[in-house]
């Protein structure tokens, strides 16, 4: 019986096999005498597209799914990183980078004992950093809604291929809603923003920024009465039942323009495996 792909959106990324973002990143240089004293107003946009899976592992009928975000409190990095590079030494047991020792199995859960397939789910978490001068300096956004307050996250394709190219599930969106709640305990102050796609518009002129958390780009700006104000979209999405096997799934719409800055395309593909027998990197 088909299953439905659970895809929202997520902090820090949590990757079955590891992920291949094919956005290139572009920061250009800041300009910041040219900015305060042009009369007109320039507008630089970035997109973050986080394709985010679990990792599975099918051994004989059991099906294991591993828990990052348990994982994740043996570790002071921020995100994700260290649970998910550790992901084997919680499968086998043994001594964490922390010097902790965990027991096999430690953070991964039977899914279900019946065999053969498992039950993927998938997190997806659309950002955008808009940048534009201000009589002060730069003012930051990340609301992605337009003027009648809609979702400027339009035309949403998603795709699902195995590992020779046959399409297994697409799903078409007018639309995806934003907001400012954020899954398992991630918010503004936690979500380190890594723009994947852009920039567009004025990024010569207007600095856009990366590697720091939404709330600290949004204090750091000459515009403070917006730094509680950001948005983003997050997706649930079908969720089918998969056998061990390498996938690809790719994220394709538009960021309707806005301040002068045109509609912009993206595009994010993201690559996971569902390995068979044992844990591997």
């Amino acid at each position: 019986m088909k299953r439905k792909i659970f895809i929202s959106l997520f902090a820090a990324v949590a990757l079955v096999g590891g992920l291949l973002y094919s956005c290139s990143k572009e920061v250009a240089e800041p300009e910041q005498e040219l900015m305060l004293k042009a009369a007109k107003t320039y507008t630089a946009q970035s997109i973050m597209v986080n394709i985010q899976t679990s990792d599975f592992i099918i051994s004989g009928n059991e099906v294991w799914v591993f828990d990052v975000q348990e994982a994740s409190e043996y570790f002071d990095t921020p995100g994700n990183s260290g649970a998910a590079q550790e992901k084997c030494t919680f499968w086998d047991g043994g001594l964490l980078t922390t010097d902790e020792t965990v027991e096999a199995r430690t953070a991964w859960h039977l899914q279900n004992s019946t065999g053969g397939s498992a039950d993927v789910s998938a997190n997806i978490l659309i950002a955008g950093e808009s940048a534009n001068t201000f009589k002060k300096g730069y003012k930051y956004s990340f609301t992605l809604l337009d003027s009648y307050n809609l979702s400027r996250v339009i035309n949403v394709t998603i795709e699902l291929k195995d590992g020779i190219g046959n399409v297994i599930g697409t799903e078409s969106y007018p639309f995806l809603p934003v907001g400012n709640t954020l899954l398992d305990g991630t918010d503004a102050n936690t979500l380190v923003y890594n723009a994947n796609c852009g920039p567009y518009g004025s990024s010569s002129v207007v600095p856009l920024l990366n590697g720091q958390t939404i709330a600290s780009i949004l204090s750091g700006d000459a515009h403070p009465s917006n730094n509680s104000e950001y948005a983003v979209a997050l997706h649930t999405t079908d969720t089918y039942s998969l056998a061990a096997g390498t996938y690809t799934l790719t994220v394709s719409g538009t960021i309707k323009g806005n301040d002068g800055v045109a509609s912009q395309s993206f595009s994010n593909t993201g690559s996971f495996t569902i390995h068979a027998e044992n844990c591997q990197h």
